[in-house]
């Protein structure tokens, strides 16, 4: 019996060498890179020319075309949430 669970544990020991050997070292080396890219993505936004702090870019706004006068334009397609036209 003894030597039967000595070829059981034979049969596991390329999983238990894979996970001591591979997985734990990986893992390891995934964590220790974790630290400077956080630093990287810390880092302030800089110029190129001078290398003076500038804001970062705020995102862009819709800006809807108009007939100019200023006024929001309604949905009276018909189609969507606005009144349908009538005929």
């Amino acid at each position: 019996m003894y030597f039967g669970v000595l070829a059981l544990a034979l049969f596991g020991a390329p999983v238990i060498l894979a996970d001591g050997f591979v997985l734990i070292p990986t893992l390891m080396v995934f964590i220790a890179a974790i630290g400077p890219l956080n630093s990287l993505i810390a880092k302030r936004p800089t110029c190129a020319e001078c290398g003076a702090q500038v804001e970062k870019l705020r995102a862009l706004r819709l800006v809807a075309s108009g007939t100019g006068s200023g006024k929001p334009r309604s949905n009276t397609s018909g189609r969507g949430r606005g009144k349908p036209r009538g005929r």
